[in-house]
């Protein structure tokens, strides 16, 4: 049986109908990252010609030029370029997790509804690079159809408290981080009814700027002025082991000073390009 699979994409109509080809972000994103419409082209799977007219039909869509070309300097997006291609991969970052989820729910219906599923492995979890290798890995070697709903680390762990899944997702910090955090997920554990699988290590640290240009070293300089800190959402594991590090002593109230630390991101994927543009 086929799977389902959901995926943005965006839709730009004028008034006479006309709407954006959507190999048009693919062709941004590789301008980004090449500089040089030729290699675009090729990454992008695109004859240099198509190309060309692509970036103009679009460009006299929006009234202005998505890609600057000069002599000898090769391509660049322009203002315009560089949002729609941050707009595309934010909203791909932010709904990614949510449209996965609702994937696997389709899926598991069908599964029933055709009578091909013997059993079900629910799994609830924060998303994760790990995790995302799940389902294929099971349809590939087990007989288990996978209902895989992500959602950050303690909301998954009271899923298993009730019994809403049997395997749950959740990150917990090695060293003397361990004991400190704890007790925010054992209060959902029942040691004679739960066990605990590793299933990866992982090095946790704040991404940065290439060539870190503020110089950050530690914790302690998120307090510089101008600074802007993107952060993961309440119940994440990071967040939690971010707020369990700043409660510290030596950093004393350093999470009022931090601007942007109450807004967060559903993802690691969620990364404002305007923020780190470098990001492709």
């Amino acid at each position: 049986m086929g799977k389902i699979l959901i995926k943005p994409a965006w839709t730009f109509t004028s008034e006479t109908g006309e709407t954006v080809d959507p190999k048009l972000f693919g062709l941004l994103a590789a301008i980004h990252e090449a500089g040089k419409l030729t290699v675009a082209a090729r990454t992008a799977q695109l004859s240099y010609r198509h190309a060309w007219d692509l970036l103009g039909r679009w460009g006299r869509f929006f009234g202005t030029p998505l890609v600057a070309m000069e002599r000898g300097k090769g391509a660049r997006l322009t203002a315009l370029g560089e949002k729609l291609l941050w707009a595309e991969q934010r909203s791909d970052a932010s709904l990614l997790p949510q449209l996965e989820n609702i994937a696997s729910e389709l899926n598991l219906e069908i599964g029933r509804a055709q009578k091909e599923s013997p059993s079900v492995l629910r799994i609830h979890a924060s998303y994760g690079y790990a995790v995302e290798k799940l389902p294929p890995l099971m349809r590939e070697y087990g007989s288990a159809s996978i209902d895989l709903q992500y959602m950050a680390s303690a909301p998954a762990l009271a899923s298993l408290f009730r019994g809403d899944c049997v395997l749950a997702g959740f990150h917990v910090p090695l060293g003397d981080l361990g004991p400190a955090i704890w007790p925010i997920y054992e209060k959902w554990l029942r040691p004679r009814q739960h066990r605990i699988i590793r299933l990866v290590i992982r090095t946790q640290g704040l991404i940065l700027p290439r060539g870190n240009p503020r110089r950050l070293r530690s914790l302690a300089d998120l307090a510089q002025p101008g600074l802007r800190l993107v952060n993961r959402q309440m119940g994440s594991g990071t967040r939690v082991l971010l707020d369990e590090l700043l409660r510290r002593p030596q950093f004393g109230a350093l999470i009022a000073a931090v601007p942007g630390y109450e807004p967060d991101e559903p993802g690691q994927l969620a990364m404002p390009r305007e923020v780190f543009p470098w990001l492709a």
